[in-house]
């Protein structure tokens, strides 16, 4: 299969053209995707003026600057962008990028992915079924999570136990529960609970890589330290309602029908709960009615003449009622009116209607909101702000995993520096004097977030090992993990996580059902501490400081490397060898002049 690029209605065939391909290895580099760049030029001939357009004219506008093509290379097959850089008649100057650069979805938010959000009959009870599995069974779960978030001498809070889904037993006993937020008698606010799903890490990334079109196997899918993470958003998940007053007037220019009959008519949206008083004051002549709905449901309805005030009906508004929105609907009918006006000419229109709140207020005199603990679970409203990519190039960085695309799936394996069958002899393009390079000056910092009250758990290698908290210098490699592994902290008595209120990091809590007491705890088990990473990342990282690799170029038949693969391992000057980057330079149809760099595996 010869080397050709494949547009919407075009093809070029790379056979006799001198270009230039780079590939780097991802594994060395703290991203996953390798770049292929083929700068090269292509006359301008009648088949690409007809296809891509008359490139070689000076008037023609409209003409593309990229394509999206397909570019067939040594066999495989790839999604590129072929980019025009310039054009000096006869020729025009392109460059083709292609390879894994990016994936569709890589710069979607992580709320932006297909997550269903799945309605449930009661959240609380829905809570309570799901804390006592875990993953696979279940893609999302309820935590017990300790915050300081919020202020316990505030109104608001004063019936708030400092714990994001707190699940408890009850003082009458029985089985322990999650407590529920309500209004009592109608004006008290008690907000108890704050019911926050946290998806597990594994379902967001199997979500994001079928979004694009891949299915998730290999090591991920079974990693210890990883298959029972969730993730917390760092941020809030739940909504408030306030109440407010609603003040309006009805106008005699708000009224429908032929004239002199008239109808009025006002919808007052209310959401949130608890009572409120409806206060109003009609205009009426004989056979004339007013009509006051909840939801469509009649609540009051006067007939009669002249003008009608009242002040006794109370308006009792559910949490359902207030979760989906209440309509409070005013109809007004009869004989048309002029307007009012007060003693100081203030329109007072028609109709003067008031919704009075009653509620209690908080010492300055606020209306306390409620926290609405909606009958539904919503994923995607509880991950952080980050894209699908930086989820996964943190994972990668985390747990040192290798991306591989195998047609419809996609592999993250871990990278393994032991020994396998599959070396590939190089002897044969071996030169005399190649260019040798010592790492042994290299060093790499492993820099994880700032956490308050919290010490250093950066990570430095070099050539002498691993320092936890110690900081890199001007030739440091810095490498950002910007994952928190939330820790347990102890809160009246419960030991379970403590996440912080930022939204800016990936934050793991470890759930896997309930302890042995019963309870919905966290647990922080071994795995993501600052020295189990240093110890699972030595081996890797200390042999790229203390190694040293091999740069040469050699002159070679194009079919004698072509299974050759930017992470094939090989075998050189006696040595086990990767590929950190390999340049295929096109002399002919048939010949390849090759500059490559490795670094040493032992």
């Amino acid at each position: 299969m010869n080397d050709r690029i494949i547009g919407e209605n075009f093809i070029i065939d790379l056979t006799n053209v001198k270009n230039s391909i780079t590939e780097e290895n991802p594994r060395f580099k703290d991203t996953f995707w390798s770049l292929y760049s083929l700068p090269f030029d292509i006359y301008v001939n009648r088949d690409i003026i007809s296809t891509m357009g008359n490139y070689s004219s000076l008037h023609a506008v409209g003409l593309k600057r990229f394509h999206d093509v397909i570019h067939i290379f040594e066999g495989r097959i790839r999604k590129a962008k072929l980019e025009i850089l310039d054009i000096t008649d006869p020729l025009v100057k392109v460059q083709l990028n292609s390879g894994f650069e990016d994936l569709p979805n890589f710069e979607k938010k992580l709320n932006e992915l297909p997550f269903d959000k799945i309605i449930v009959a009661d959240i609380y009870n829905h809570a309570n079924e799901i804390v006592n599995k875990k993953y696979p069974d279940v893609n999302y779960n309820f935590p017990k999570l300790i915050t300081d978030e919020y202020d316990l001498n505030y109104q608001e809070w004063k019936y708030f136990d400092g714990l994001i889904n707190n699940r408890t037993t009850p003082r009458t006993g029985g089985a322990k529960v999650f407590p529920r937020n309500e209004v009592i008698d109608g004006f008290d606010v008690a907000n108890r609970n704050i019911i926050h799903p946290l998806p597990y890490l594994l379902y967001v990334l199997k979500v994001g890589f079928q979004d694009a079109g891949f299915i998730l196997q290999g090591d991920i899918l079974t990693d210890p330290i990883l298959l029972q993470r969730t993730i917390y958003s760092g941020s809030k998940y739940y909504s408030t309602g306030d109440q407010k007053e609603v003040k309006l007037i009805i106008t005699d220019e708000d009224y429908t029908g032929s004239y002199p009959a008239a109808n009025y008519s006002k919808q007052i949206p209310i959401s949130a709960p608890g009572k409120y008083r409806f206060k109003g004051r009609f205009l009426k002549a004989a056979s004339e009615s007013v009509k006051i709905y909840k939801n469509n449901t009649l609540l009051r309805d006067v007939q009669g003449d002249g003008v009608i005030e009242f002040n006794d009906l109370e308006i009792n508004i559910s949490i359902d009622e207030a979760i989906k929105t209440a309509i409070i609907k005013i109809e007004f009918a009869g004989q048309y009116h002029n307007n009012e006006y007060d003693n100081e000419g203030k329109n007072i229109g028609v109709a003067q209607i008031q919704i009075n709140p009653i509620r209690q207020h908080s010492d300055n005199g606020d209306p306390i909101p409620f926290v609405f603990n909606e009958n539904a679970v919503d994923v995607a409203r509880a991950l952080p702000e980050w894209t699908f990519g930086e989820l996964v190039t943190a994972i990668k960085n985390l747990r040192n995993y290798d991306l591989i695309f195998d047609g419809s799936v996609v592999y993250m394996n871990r990278i393994n520096i032991q020994p396998n069958d599959d070396v590939i002899d190089f002897r044969g393009f071996e030169i005399e004097k190649p260019t040798r390079k010592f790492t042994d000056k290299q060093s790499f910092l492993i820099k994880f977030p700032e956490i308050d009250g919290e010490v250093s758990e950066d990570i430095f290698f070099d050539e002498n090992g691993y320092q936890i908290g110690k900081k890199g210098n001007e030739t440091t490699t810095e490498v950002s993990i910007n994952v928190y592994p939330v820790k347990i902290k102890t809160y009246r008595a419960i030991a379970t996580a403590k996440p912080v209120p930022d939204g800016s990091m990936l934050q793991l809590v470890y759930y896997d059902g309930l302890n042995s007491t019963g309870d919905n705890h966290a647990k922080n088990p071994t795995g993501l501490s600052a020295k189990e990473i240093a110890e699972d990342l030595k081996t890797w990282y200390i042999n790229r400081v203390t190694n040293n690799g091999f740069t040469w170029s050699f002159l070679v038949e194009k079919n004698k490397i072509r299974n050759v693969n930017i992470r094939s391992e090989i075998y050189a000057y006696g040595r086990r060898l990767w590929i950190k980057q390999i340049v295929k330079n096109s002399i002919s149809a048939t010949s390849y002049q090759v500059e490559i760099t490795t670094e040493g595996m032992d």
